[in-house]
């Protein structure tokens, strides 16, 4: 990579020995990476990398947003959490009982945006105002390959907006977990294009979102993502890589 050079070699701590980086464990990796990202540096007029990198116009396929990935996968801190989830698809389907046509175009769906919450104040839904957006989005990307709808009628349609730059992004479920890299590859592209129209990306710009679904072997899992918008993309592919379980064995099991 383009002034990588530096990573070729390092010095490990207490031994003054120089190994290969390619033999350091991630974890200590990703640690020397913050700590150079975070180092002045005199040929950056006393600024991090960090800092030089966030005053500069985010590209979000830009090569360089390599060293944000690291610190945000280095950090326990992590902005991507991965979690039992407690979303009850059948419940949800309840509460459109008295339009039983409705109900099934949902359970067909295969990506379905549901309420983000239900305060006891109001009386439907409510979903953040990006969702028209990304419904849209999500249905032209997805085009033949998925069903996308959203579990709320028209006239109940409450959206919702908050004093803050976050990009509130809906939240997800995700029938089929095969199209989970798709989905999240067209959220990284609302957002590029969300922040664009906004005046263009700013170091402060942070996105919010929340998808459950199915891993491997069937179990629902709810994804939470509150981390730099620039790259939401690569952090949460590389955190459902990493936690992705092995399928079950069933040669094991007695025929």
């Amino acid at each position: 990579m383009p002034g990588g050079h530096w990573l070729a070699k390092t010095t490990e701590a207490g031994t003054g020995k120089k190994v290969l980086g390619s033999t350091l464990p991630q974890e200590r990796f990703c640690q020397l990476v913050q700590a150079y990202n975070n180092t002045p540096c005199k040929r950056l007029g006393c600024n991090t990398p960090a800092e030089v990198f966030c005053n500069q116009v985010l590209h979000f396929n830009c090569e360089s947003t390599w060293w944000v990935i690291f610190m945000a996968l280095g950090n326990e801190n992590s902005p991507t959490q991965i979690s039992n989830s407690s979303f009850d698809l059948g419940s949800l389907l309840e509460t459109f009982v008295g339009d039983p046509e409705f109900r099934d175009r949902l359970q067909a769906a295969e990506v379905l945006i549901i309420p983000t919450y239900r305060p006891s104040e109001h009386d439907g839904p409510l979903f953040p105002d990006t969702t028209r957006d990304v419904l849209q989005c999500l249905q032209e990307g997805l085009g033949d390959q998925a069903v996308v709808d959203a579990a709320v009628h028209d006239e109940d349609y409450r959206p919702f907006a908050l004093y803050s730059a976050d990009v509130f992004l809906p939240v997800l479920y995700i029938a089929e977990k095969v199209l989970l890299p798709l989905v999240i590859s067209l959220l990284g592209s609302f957002i590029h294009d969300h922040l664009r129209n906004r005046g263009g990306p700013k170091p402060e710009d942070n996105a919010k979102c929340e998808i459950h679904y199915k891993d491997a072997n069937g179990k629902l899992l709810e994804l939470k993502y509150d981390g730099p918008a620039a790259t939401l993309e690569q952090v949460v592919q590389q955190a459902l890589g990493e936690s992705e379980p092995p399928p079950k064995n069933e040669e094991d099991n007695p025929s």
